[in-house]
C-alpha cells in the first residue's frame, strides 16, 4: 500500500498543516500530494485525515458519470501519474464537496479531448444547477460555450464586463471580441 511505501514514510504527519489552505483548493504544500496516492489527496480534500474509502470515491465517480477514472490510479503515487492524471486528481479534490461556489484555473490542462468533453458536460450541468463557476481560461471558444458572462482582462484591467449573449448578438464571437479589445499586435494574416 501507499502508506507502507517508505518513499512516503511520514507523509501523514504534517498533513494538517500542510493542508490548511486545501478547502480554498490550493494546498501550500505539494510534497504530500507528491508522496500520496489519489485517494489520500481526497481524503485530506474532505478534510479527513484518515484514509478515504474507495468505494466512497467511486460512488463520486459513479454520480458525476465516472469521467473522472481514478480507481486505476489507486495505490499510484501521485508523482508517478501523468500530468492529465494529476489534474483529473485536483479537479476531484475541487468537485468531492459538490460546492456552490468554484474557482477553476485553466481546468482543460493537460485533459485529452475525451476528458475535456465530459469536463465541460459536468460544468454545464453545475450551472445549470445554479451553481457559480469562476473559470479563468486562454480558450476561448470552450468559455463561450460555457460561460453566461464573461470578463476579459488587460493588463490587470478589465477591459469588458458582458453577457456572452450581448458579445454574439452583433455576430462577433468572444475570441474576436478580445482580439478586438486586447489584441492591438494582432494582425490578420494578408
Amino acid at each position: 500500500t501507499v502508506a507502507d511505501d517508505p518513499r512516503a514514510a511520514g507523509h501523514r504527519a504534517p498533513v494538517a498543516a500542510a493542508f490548511a489552505d486545501y478547502r480554498r483548493g490550493l494546498p501550500r504544500d505539494r510534497r504530500f500530494i507528491d508522496r500520496s496516492d489519489p485517494f489520500d489527496n481526497l481524503s485530506v480534500a474532505r478534510n479527513d485525515l484518515t484514509r478515504l474509502d474507495h468505494h466512497a470515491v467511486t460512488s463520486f465517480q459513479r454520480g458525476r458519470g465516472d469521467f473522472f477514472d481514478l480507481a486505476e490510479s489507486k495505490g499510484t503515487l501521485c508523482r508517478d501519474l501523468s500530468k492529465g492524471m494529476r489534474q483529473k486528481v485536483m479537479l476531484s479534490a475541487a468537485f468531492i464537496h459538490e460546492p456552490k461556489l468554484l474557482f477553476l484555473d485553466e481546468p482543460f490542462i493537460n485533459l485529452d479531448p475525451i476528458y475535456q468533453r465530459r469536463l465541460k458536460d459536468y460544468l454545464l450541468a453545475l450551472r445549470d444547477e445554479g451553481r457559480t463557476v469562476f473559470l479563468c481560461s486562454h480558450i476561448l471558444e470552450t468559455a463561450q460555450k460555457l460561460c453566461h458572462n464573461v470578463i476579459i482582462l488587460d493588463h490587470g484591467h478589465v477591459a469588458l464586463n458582458s453577457s456572452i449573449e450581448a458579445i454574439t448578438s452583433n455576430g462577433e464571437d468572444l475570441e474576436t471580441a478580445f482580439l478586438r479589445l486586447v489584441g492591438s499586435v494582432y494582425a490578420k494574416p494578408s
